[in-house]
């Protein structure tokens, strides 16, 4: 089962297996960018890189690998996914690439065999690849519709 429907995202350094690996549906994402010019905001959550003009829109970026993981994205990560639902949010990830890997989906009781499993926010489905690497993919719309993204998008009174 030749998989293109997803770009792979990682998260860097010290994480969970159940964490590191994340999968985003090609139809959630409007495009893959690189964002340069960020300005910062003071006042806001940790997860909150900034803003910055995506060929004219203004999107507040979040730092995944601190929304997910409570660990700051390296200062060379750039690689931003600008979401279709939402184009007024980009998600900074430490690592982006798309590869034609096979994937096949597990049930969550599956996912719970492994004696050190944990939940992981924001995940609906879940993946494993031919080298036994758990992927979780990500739940746009549970993530759109977080305190966290609600709260750290609502810019408008600091911009």
């Amino acid at each position: 089962n030749k998989n293109n429907k997803f770009v792979f995202l990682k998260l860097e350094g010290n994480v969970s297996k159940f964490r590191k690996n994340w999968l985003v549906s090609i139809d959630d994402i409007l495009e893959l960018s690189q964002h340069s010019d960020v300005s910062t905001i003071g006042y806001t959550n940790k997860y909150i890189v900034g803003i910055s003009n995506f060929k004219g829109n203004v999107c507040t970026i979040i730092d995944m690998s601190i929304l997910l993981n409570n660990k700051k994205s390296t200062v060379n990560s750039n690689s931003c996914v600008l979401l279709r639902k939402n184009n007024g949010i980009a998600l900074l990830w430490p690592e982006i690439e798309i590869s034609n890997m096979d994937l096949t989906k597990i049930s969550i009781d599956e996912y719970k065999q492994d004696k050190f499993f944990e939940k992981v926010m924001f995940a609906k489905n879940y993946y494993i690849d031919e080298k036994g690497n758990l992927w979780n993919e990500l739940n746009i719309d549970q993530l759109l519709q977080s305190k966290p993204i609600i709260d750290g998008s609502n810019l408008n009174g600091f911009v």
